[in-house]
């Protein structure tokens, strides 16, 4: 599908594939996976990183610290991607069970 340009000021604006505004990732189909991916992204590493320590902080200590470092990244402009598909929907769930699973030593 071939779409108009778009000007303003006599400068040409491109059509792109995906545009981050404020942290939010659109792309041109509204599927949101690229925002997923990068929400899971920023998830896992926050894992990752306080995964070093799971042994060593007691449950609640690591529930706070998930609700604290990991949960924004979930709530962050959720509401704009209420209606995912069950692929997209299902990659978050597993990244929701890690945090479960960071928490509760599983």
């Amino acid at each position: 599908m071939s779409f108009p340009a778009i000007t303003l000021d006599n400068t040409v604006i491109p059509l792109v594939d995906h545009a981050r505004n404020l942290g939010v990732i659109i792309d041109n189909t509204l599927s949101w996976s690229a925002h997923i991916k990068q929400v899971r992204q920023k998830v896992f590493y926050c894992l990752y990183t306080l995964g070093k320590f799971r042994r060593l902080f007691p449950v609640e200590l690591k529930r706070k610290l998930a609700q604290a470092l990991v949960f924004p990244h979930f709530d962050y402009c959720d509401i704009v991607y209420g209606d995912l598909n069950v692929g997209l929907g299902g990659s978050l769930q597993v990244a929701q069970n890690a945090c479960v699973r960071f928490v509760y030593n599983h």
